[in-house]
């Protein structure tokens, strides 16, 4: 379109909006393996990057890594166990980095009028605050860890421990008031490690020419901390004050002002004398999870049917659940179960009182461990004998399948696995009427000639 980067001025009875963004890089890569013996295999490479994300004062940055592997259960003086088909081990170590986002190392500003006595002048406002120093977040990694197939290679199992330490984190800060700029600017700030361990089975339960089941479960942990946030900078607030960047604790972990209940007539219906909130704030819990697993499995049977599934789990975190902390802001007429349903507990009555009367979110803040049935299929297919009497079809199958089917969870919110802000929002983990994920049944027929 001719004089505009937007598609927003094509349109005048309905909005059309268009983001545009303008990102260059230029870098380079250069990797090598040798392989010794066929049993130990070593790589190394490394990558240099620029970007025009960076601030102006900062230039090219440069990524090493290797890797080692070594087929050990092959050697000759390895131990021989008859359960035992193969095994091997290996370490990385590698750096890597994430770029600031688009704009956020530069100043833009806002045209505004200004009075004066001698009449209207124009004038600038601060739209946002860059940061000419920013510079990507780098990450140091390594691993440790081991592949082994057991029971003629029915079993496999991988294990891995990965420890990463992030160091110049780039943080949205809150910035004083007194400085005469924009609420917030992105910084590099302090160290952060994430250190956990992966593990996944497959494990080929049957094998047979008429049945078939193969299994696939995983699992991983993670402990995340900021090690360091910064010389004279004081905790992070953000999430209308729900969460915070502290150090020694998980980074974007919650904190609120923790409240007693005193039902003292017993009654059953709380007044607001009856909840007493804390003067202290008190740390609730992480914000990323600690877990996460999941479990697959698919069975065959003869040549026309087959079924498919996967479930994962999620939990160790926590999430603010502003769906219900805004209907009950606006009272009943939205819904609020704590001022509208009679039968409501005592717990979600202190809920309401804490948050609307007494200042404290506390609790609105919520585990959010779930279960999820992700995917389910099954599929019918026309059997080798049908084949063999219609020459013309060379296959022919109906599939039934569904994703987001099914949800296990104490989360009294409308998702535990959405966020308002979806990924763009720094850390941030809470929902308010936010989209879950949609849930999907399809039917589709091969047909093949």
């Amino acid at each position: 379109i001719q004089g505009t980067a937007s598609c927003g001025t094509t349109a005048a009875l309905f909005d059309v909006d268009e983001d545009f963004s303008e990102i260059i890089q230029i870098g380079a890569y250069a990797s090598t393996e040798l392989a010794w013996r066929d049993r130990v295999f070593v790589a190394g490479a490394v990558r240099g990057d620029d970007n025009s994300a960076f601030g102006t004062d900062f230039g090219f940055i440069v990524y090493p890594s290797a890797s080692l592997s070594w087929v050990i259960g092959e050697e000759d003086w390895f131990p021989q166990m008859d359960f035992l088909s193969s095994f091997r081990v290996r370490t990385a170590w590698g750096t890597s980095g994430l770029r600031p986002d688009f704009r956020d190392a530069i100043t833009l500003f806002g045209s505004t009028t200004v009075a004066t006595p001698a009449g209207d002048v124009p004038g600038i406002t601060v739209n946002s605050t860059g940061n000419l120093a920013l510079k990507p977040e780098r990450s140091t990694e390594y691993e440790l860890g081991f592949d082994a197939a057991l029971f003629n290679e029915r079993v496999g199992v991988e294990f891995t421990y990965f420890n990463k330490k992030s160091k110049d984190a780039l943080i949205q800060r809150r910035l004083p008031p007194s400085y005469g700029v924009a609420a917030s600017r992105f910084e590099n700030l302090g160290e952060i490690q994430n250190k956990g361990t992966e593990l996944a089975l497959n494990f080929a339960a049957l094998q047979g020419d008429d049945l078939g089941l193969d299994l696939r479960g995983t699992l991983t942990t993670l402990s995340n901390e900021i090690l360091v946030l910064g010389a004279g900078v004081e905790d992070i607030v953000f999430n209308r004050g729900l969460q915070r960047h502290s150090e020694g604790y998980p980074a974007g972990a919650f904190w609120s002002n923790p409240y007693t209940i005193n039902d003292a007539d017993g009654n059953g219906k709380l007044t607001n004398d009856e909840v007493t909130v804390s003067d202290d704030i008190e740390y609730i819990g992480p914000a990323l999870p600690t877990y996460q697993a999941s479990l697959s499995g698919e069975l065959r049977l003869f040549d026309w049917f087959s079924m498919s599934a996967l479930f994962e789990a999620r939990g160790g975190n926590y999430q603010g659940n502003d769906s219900e902390v805004w209907r009950c802001g606006r009272r009943s007429t939205y819904g609020c179960a704590a001022v509208g349903d009679p039968n409501a507990s005592i717990e979600t009555q202190a809920v309401y009182i804490a948050d609307r009367y007494l200042g404290s979110q506390y609790g609105s803040i919520e585990k959010a461990d779930f279960i999820k049935l992700r995917e389910m299929s099954v599929t019918l297919s026309a059997p080798a004998s049908l084949m063999d009497a219609a020459p013309q079809l060379d296959g022919l199958s109906l599939t039934i399948s569904g994703r987001n089917l099914a949800t296990w969870t104490d989360y009294t919110g409308i998702d535990p696995e959405v966020v308002e802000g979806g990924g763009s929002v720094n850390f941030s983990q809470s929902e308010f009427n936010t989209q879950p994920p949609v849930r999907y049944l399809m039917i589709r027929l091969n047909y093949n000639f």
